[in-house]
């Protein structure tokens, strides 16, 4: 999101009052190796939560994460989650504050990881489906792709062939972005090449 547009989005939220849950589970995983913008810091913090986690930059086995609000709204959380268990354990919390010493070496080095995952996701997927368009990404680790077809259909047919595709409106409230596709650019591009390779045997096939 733009900065205007986020600052726009924060006025009006703080205007009309509107509470904010801001996910922020993959703000690290930028391609210029900085955290990406919150709306945290841009409106009333007593309107916005903001929720993190280390697993996405460390290890998807480190099950913490973190959370943002107000010291009102924190107390709030803590004396809810005590219903539930105390703390998450010990061991991990070790590990979590051990590993947030080397945030910024972890951050350059998803940031390499990724640039040349989407480098080389967009190759293959150029030589293989050029009609196919996207918006470069500046951080996540998925390439939204336009087919200009039902991705809901070509998800089905890549199915038949062992082929698992994640098509657009499973991500959507409304059943929207109907033609879009989500790929990972953490595939090998071999793989990545042989399964829409599949792909497109299949549909012209039919």
């Amino acid at each position: 999101m733009a900065p205007s547009h986020r600052k726009a989005l924060a006025a009006l939220l703080d205007h009309y009052s509107v509470p904010v849950v801001e996910d922020c589970c993959s703000y690290d995983l930028t391609t210029s190796g900085l955290p990406a913008p919150m709306l945290a810091g841009e409106m009333s913090d007593d309107l916005v939560l903001t929720i993190g986690t280390l697993s996405k930059l460390f290890w998807g086995g480190l099950r913490i994460g973190w959370l943002r609000a107000s010291s009102t709204r924190i107390r709030q959380l803590i004396e809810r989650r005590k219903a539930e268990d105390l703390a998450s354990p010990i061991s991990t919390q070790v590990v979590a504050t051990n590993l947030m010493t080397h945030m910024g070496e972890a951050r350059q080095e998803r940031r390499a990881l990724l640039q040349a995952g989407r480098g080389a996701t967009c190759e293959v997927v150029s030589d293989v489906f050029p009609a196919w368009v996207w918006t470069a990404s500046q951080s996540g680790t998925g390439l939204w792709a336009d087919t200009h077809n039902d991705s809901s259909a070509l998800a089905e047919a890549a199915k038949r062939v062992g082929v698992r595709l994640a098509p657009g409106p499973g991500y959507s409230a409304y059943d929207g972005q109907r033609t879009m596709l989500r790929l990972p650019v953490w595939h090998e591009p071999e793989s990545l090449e042989k399964a829409l390779g599949m792909l497109r045997r299949a549909i012209s096939d039919r």
